[in-house]
């Protein structure tokens, strides 16, 4: 579907980046409404490297969820936060 296919765009867009040299991590965003799902609102601004968020959406069909790149610095924050 259509999710699909936007996701799958998305991810391509960030392994041309990585093949440029950039360290792309991402971090799992939903619509923010009533409508978000428990399984989405449990992933809500989880962090992900390319190879770990590949396969990850759509979660389900008609999922609204998206990738966002982030700044490796806020990767590296919460790297360091999950080992305290």
């Amino acid at each position: 579907g259509k999710t699909g296919i936007k996701s799958e765009s998305r991810v391509q867009e960030y392994r041309n980046d990585r093949a440029l040299g950039v360290e792309v991590q991402v971090e799992h965003t939903t619509a923010r409404d009533e409508c978000v799902c428990k399984d989405c609102k449990h992933l809500a601004g989880k962090i992900y490297s390319l190879d770990e968020t590949e396969d990850a959406l759509p979660v389900h069909p008609n999922c609204r969820c998206a990738t966002l790149p982030i700044p490796k610095m806020k990767f590296e924050d919460y790297k360091n936060k999950k080992r305290d």
